[in-house]
């Protein structure tokens, strides 16, 4: 079968389609033919030798988030039957034209989303659903604060938050972007760099968050401890702006505020699935109805997966890019 890989560490000239073994189907698993795949940043990372997957899982290989349809079942499987359209998320490999994934990490696509629509939920929506709730702990009445609210996780967080009657700021470089992220929700859009932005952001949360959602990373963490509450709690989920950072830890320990991290891929088996089957109960229907949804900026051929990785690269995008075998 094919499967999208990168040579070597490097740019997006090292990406190649090659010829690769075919998984093998595990009593508990089912085997998808994957028709699109959503692209992260976390791919290029990887690609560039800076993320590589957890052990026993093949550094070369890209791919952390698939939509498809269920080619065969294992003998254990109860869930899905061969034919259903499925999306999830994996550790790595979702570039390949088949793979094999635990049943119980499944997701059904809803009937109204195409199998592209459907790549770019799942790391999104998942890693937003479980900072806002698991990490964050939202409770009712807290403000949120979302910093990058243009990234994909940004933008499904604004829309599980407001869902739920909270208010909610946002943050980012680009206005027009922001002004969009109105009608899907958010409260208060709020531009980066400006002198005034935290007192903006204080006066549109009534104070102080109780949640913040930083996908920036270092550079901004004593400012974004500044806005939180007492008892708030800042949940990292990206380092866009990179890994380091100093706090004076006296102010942390007065407001008992907490710092709390959060990464899908790293996460074991039985609590990835436990994240699946509650966001299926509690989010998935709310999807299906079209209450939710996550912009399609651009789709490539996977052939063309490297212009798709420099273009992600550059920017200036809005919503998810995504990758499909189809011709």
């Amino acid at each position: 079968m094919k499967a999208l890989i990168c040579s070597r560490s490097g740019g997006p000239e090292v990406l190649q389609i090659a010829e690769v073994a075919p998984p093998q189907l595990g009593a508990d698993e089912v085997k998808v033919r994957v028709r699109a795949v959503g692209l992260n940043r976390a791919d290029l990372l990887q690609r560039s030798g800076f993320y590589p997957p957890p052990a026993g899982w093949d550094p070369h290989r890209l791919g952390l988030e698939y939509a498809g349809d269920v080619e065969e079942v294992g003998a254990h499987c109860v869930l899905r039957r061969p034919g259903d359209r499925i999306m999830g998320l994996v550790v790595g490999g979702a570039c390949s034209e088949f793979i094999t994934v635990p049943e119980r990490e499944t997701l059904p696509v809803p009937e109204r989303l195409t199998h592209v629509q459907a790549a770019a939920i799942p790391e999104a929506f998942l890693t937003a659903f479980r900072a806002l709730w698991g990490e964050g702990e939202l409770a009712s009445g807290d403000a949120v604060l979302i910093r990058v609210a243009t990234a994909s996780v940004g933008i499904a967080a604004i829309q599980l938050a407001r869902l739920a009657d909270h208010v909610v700021a946002g943050t980012g470089r680009d206005a027009a972007r922001l002004d969009l992220l109105r009608d899907l929700g958010l409260d208060h859009p709020l531009i980066e760099g400006v002198p005034d932005m935290a007192r903006r952001a204080q006066d549109a949360l009534g104070g102080h968050a109780q949640v913040i959602i930083d996908l920036w990373g270092g550079g901004r963490l004593a400012e974004n401890l500044s806005l939180l509450g007492e008892e708030g709690r800042l949940v990292v989920v990206g380092l866009l702006g990179g890994s380091r950072d100093t706090i004076d830890l006296a102010g942390l320990l007065m407001r008992r505020q907490s710092i709390r991290t959060l990464t899908m891929r790293s996460q074991p088996i039985e609590r990835r699935v436990a994240l699946v089957r509650r966001f299926e109960r509690q989010i998935l229907p709310v999807l299906a109805e079209g209450q939710l949804q996550m912009p399609v900026s651009r789709v490539y051929l996977m052939s063309n997966a490297a212009q798709a990785h420099h273009d992600m690269a550059r920017g200036g995008h809005f919503g998810k890019l995504v990758l499909t075998w189809a011709e």
